[in-house]
């Protein structure tokens, strides 16, 4: 962008920033092929950042000035503003580049940090599993171990894999320790357990030798007290028969007595049975005759209550008759249409079963 041509006064007052463009000159000369190869290039890239420095410490100046000037007059600050803006736009393309290679540096260094970072915690992380693999080993949250061995967390990262390794075999040859102490124990118990069987299996075998003389000697008993009470039941069979006998006697004697006496009622009882017969068979007779009169009533009601209802039987069964002559007459092609109609038929039985006119005679 070129700068509008001004008045030597103003040309004067734009001296602190149209000298700039020597300088711009300067830079693009000595700073527009500047690279930095790779992460190691540490003076490439210290030449960038002064580059940039360099380079935005004249655009901040620029800026300076331009806000100093621009209070003079709207058409000095627009002048001041093209040329300051101008410039602006020359040493922000000098700049923008140098800019770029510095974050693409840093951008780099930070990719490198954290790579290295994720593997190391890789590191940790896969001893860490190589120890917890063996059976048995606990962690504190500061310590793992297992037996006699220890390692802390804060060594599993400095130790060499020659150490680390040498530390594994150390545990591993304590867990064998361990397991073989684990496996004579285990035999032990076992041992001790097979003795404990065998002595229970003795003492087994002498209860039960016990038990069977215990069972001769109560067997014994038994037999003695099965004697001696079929020796009790024989004298107080014996004794039951004496009184069995004595009972006979008195009871034939009491049979006799009580056979004079059942003649006696039964003679008294003749006499009061002839005398109950004779009011009874009065009794029957006025029964009887006053049931007759009562059934010749009662009949005689029926048959006018017969007579009296005799319309209204035959029209119910001129009525039913009819229904289902009607209901007969209907034909149906399905089971259901079929069932239905036998449902219809039923019903009509059913009232004809229930009919009170029949019922009434």
């Amino acid at each position: 962008m070129s700068v509008e041509l001004l008045d030597s006064p103003e040309v004067e007052k734009l001296a602190p920033i149209t000298k700039v463009e020597t300088e711009i000159a300067r830079m693009q000369k000595e700073y527009s092929g500047l690279t930095i190869n790779g992460q190691s290039d540490k003076e490439g890239f210290a030449k960038v950042v002064s580059a940039r420095k360099d380079v935005k410490a004249v655009r901040v100046q620029v800026e300076k000035e331009r806000k100093a000037l621009v209070d003079d007059a709207v058409k000095w600050q627009r002048q001041v503003n093209e040329a300051a803006n101008g410039i602006k736009d020359k040493l922000v393309a000098i700049e923008e580049p140098l800019q770029q290679l510095e974050d693409d540096y840093l951008a780099e260094k930070e990719r490198i940090k954290q790579e290295f970072e994720r593997k190391r915690k890789e590191k940790i992380q896969n001893r860490v599993q190589v120890i917890m693999s063996v059976t048995g080993v606990n962690f504190n949250g500061v310590t793992y171990s297992l037996g006699k061995f220890k390692i802390d967390q804060s060594e599993i990262e400095a130790m060499a894999d020659s150490d680390f390794q040498s530390e594994i075999e150390s545990l591993e040859a304590e867990y064998q320790i361990i397991l073989e102490e684990k496996l004579a124990a285990e035999q032990a118990a076992k041992e001790e357990a097979d003795r404990l069987e065998a002595q229970r299996k003795e003492q087994e075998a002498a209860a039960a030798e016990i038990k069977r003389q215990q069972e001769e000697i109560a067997a014994e008993r038994k037999r003695l007290e099965d004697e001696k009470a079929a020796h009790e039941a024989a004298l107080k069979r014996e004794q039951e028969a004496q009184e069995a006998e004595a009972r006979r006697i008195q009871a034939e004697a009491d049979q006799k007595a009580a056979e004079e006496q059942r003649r006696a009622e039964i003679e008294a009882a003749r006499v009061e049975a002839a005398e109950q017969a004779r009011i009874a068979a009065e009794l029957k007779a006025k029964q009887e005759a006053e049931a007759k009169a009562e059934a010749e009533r009662v009949a005689k009601e029926k048959e006018t209550r017969k007579l009296a209802r005799r319309p209204d039987i035959e029209k119910f069964n001129d009525m039913t008759s009819q229904l289902i002559a009607l209901a007969e007459k209907f034909e149906f092609k399905t089971m259901e249409g079929n069932a239905a109609k036998n449902i219809v038929l039923q019903s009509i039985q059913s009232a004809i079963a229930i009919n009170p006119l029949n019922k009434a005679e």
